[in-house]
């Protein structure tokens, strides 16, 4: 798909109290590094009785920064809301990459496919079956640079920027 070529559904902030697994996010490794947040914030504040359903969505495109959560944990929030939203695990980080790159017009962003411009995240497990599993963060590829997840840390909690 690309930008202007169907019908897009932007989702912003489906993360709230009641989406599975919010409770384990928050208390997960990355949760540490915000701890004072977490610890005066809590989760997102209740919004759905129940999921809405996106079950058959043509293309949604996730937004993080309504649930109020702090980047990266936001984004995995907003991750595991899709999935209980009906969207599979591929879909879902079809959201977060290609289908957010086709809506900003950058289709040579978000896959990893010969000529594109691909940084890589690389989890233990397979997040395309599982969502969850991308919060286990193993390294970085970025700009062709390999950063392991304990030199990120190192050099998240050193300096003011990682690039």
């Amino acid at each position: 798909m690309t930008a202007g070529s169907g019908p897009i559904a932007v989702v912003a902030g489906l993360a709230d109290a009641a989406t599975p697994g919010i409770s384990a996010l928050l208390e997960s490794r990355q949760a540490q590094a915000f701890a004072q947040w977490a610890g005066e914030q809590g989760p997102p504040p209740r919004r759905f009785l129940e999921p809405p359903s996106l079950s058959g969505a043509a293309s949604v495109v996730i937004g993080s920064k309504p649930n109020g959560l702090p980047p990266g944990l936001g984004l995995h929030a907003e991750l595991r809301a899709l999935a209980a939203a009906g969207l599979s695990g591929d879909e879902a980080l079809r959201a977060a990459g290609a289908n957010a790159a086709d809506a900003l017009g950058h289709p040579q962003l978000g896959r990893v496919v010969p000529g594109a411009l691909a940084d890589l995240v690389l989890v233990g497990g397979d997040p395309a079956e599982r969502v969850e599993d991308a919060v286990y963060i193993v390294a970085v590829v970025r700009n062709g640079r390999f950063y392991s997840l304990v030199r990120l840390l190192e050099e998240a909690r050193t300096s003011a920027g990682v690039e």
